[in-house]
């Protein structure tokens, strides 16, 4: 993709206690979001967490059931009065396309400027400069079904900036396409989005294209966001053991806290309790002076020897024994059964035969923890 030929500022976006109910089912529960000009957004969730209903209220489609959204400090969503689509100056992205195939590529990025009355001559430049944008210089003249799917999804993104909207909108567009194809799309719409300077919110389910192309992630649960942070801070700094689980850093155990002592009680016997201090930075979502909550174990803190090796260091042990591997990129992606059917995950070099004791041996320092959730009300 080229760069391009200038910046038009993003809106700013406030989303404050922003409410969607659908009949008895409340799809959205309270969301309050600052998103800045020029910024991107990810909403990252399981299937049914709100955040497609989010977006639609973002865009006009939906109006919400209480709560307020602003852009640039303007009302432009409440109960009571709505600003339609087409006066949000909003470009959309979607899943399937949404091509006209009647209509060539340039046919089908131009469209939006036609309607708005611009001279041919300012069309046909501004699509030009949208295709070379996303990588189609010279492919105007073809039509939709002569492109593959990363092809035609490109038409459908060069179709979004060309009127150079305020905010960007993208609802899952790379799922529909291969492992491979989604990788470097996603890489070039995050180089996109930083280059034309625009406000972007992108729905998706997968982890990895969140963090590729956002600034800032808002991790959604049943109409709720679980936190909302960079990517480096949702991975370092999880707020909440859902959050981490969602998020795979690792095992999430039960757990008995007193002060900074957590004890992990892997069965019956008091043998096969580890005990650990942990650092007082990882003790953040931790209240009171005692607790019964959860210890989120990364991959990265799990180191292995062979059971009845001395052990070294002040790291605690357990004993445990494999209970599958996995060959991912060089390494084995190992699963370790602790005493009481807990599982933890490391990596291998070698693989190991299934079933062998070994001890673990755990890093405190990486350990985390949280507090036992409140009963829902």
């Amino acid at each position: 993709m080229q760069e391009s030929f200038h910046r038009p500022q993003g809106v700013a976006v406030s989303a404050q206690a922003l409410q969607q109910r659908f009949g008895s089912f409340h799809a959205l529960k309270g969301i309050d979001l600052e998103l800045a000009p020029g910024r991107v957004l990810a909403l990252l969730g399981p299937s049914g967490c709100g955040k497609s209903t989010l977006l639609k209220i973002l865009a006009g489609l939906n109006q919400p059931s209480g709560g307020a959204l602003y852009f640039d400090g303007k009302q432009v969503a409440s109960p009571q009065a709505c600003t339609p689509p087409q006066q949000r100056r909003l470009g959309m992205v979607f899943q399937d396309y949404a091509l006209w195939p009647h209509m060539t590529v340039a046919g089908n990025v131009g469209f939006a400027l036609r309607m708005q009355g611009l001279a041919r001559a300012q069309v046909q430049a501004r699509v030009d400069r949208a295709l070379a944008q996303v990588g189609l210089a010279g492919m105007g003249h073809r039509q939709p079904a002569e492109l593959s799917g990363g092809q035609q999804q490109r038409v459908a993104l060069a179709r979004a900036i060309v009127a150079q909207p305020a905010l960007l909108l993208f609802d899952e567009p790379l799922s529909n396409l291969d492992r491979d194809l989604r990788e470097s799309l996603c890489s070039e719409i995050g180089l996109l989005l930083r280059e034309i300077g625009t406000t972007a919110v992108y729905v998706t389910h997968d982890h990895e294209e969140a963090c590729t192309l956002a600034d800032e992630v808002a991790v959604m649960f049943s109409g709720r966001i679980g936190q909302c942070a960079s990517p480096q801070q949702l991975w370092g700094q999880p707020a909440n053991a859902e959050v981490a689980r969602f998020l795979k850093l690792g095992a999430v155990l039960p757990a008995w806290r007193e002060g900074r002592v957590v004890r992990l009680q892997t069965d019956t016997d008091a043998a096969a309790t580890m005990q650990v201090t942990l650092p007082e930075a990882n003790m953040a979502a931790a209240s009171g002076p005692s607790h019964q909550g959860q210890l989120l174990v990364p991959d990265s803190a799990i180191a292995l020897q062979q059971a009845g090796a001395t052990a070294t260091g002040d790291a605690p042990t357990l004993t445990a024994h494999i209970a599958a591997q996995q060959y991912r990129s060089g390494r084995w992606r190992t699963a370790i059964a602790l005493p009481g059917g807990e599982q933890l995950h490391t990596w291998c070099r070698e693989r190991l035969p299934l079933h062998a004791r070994v001890a673990v041996r755990v890093d405190a320092t990486q350990l985390r923890w949280f507090d036992a959730a409140p009963a829902a009300a």
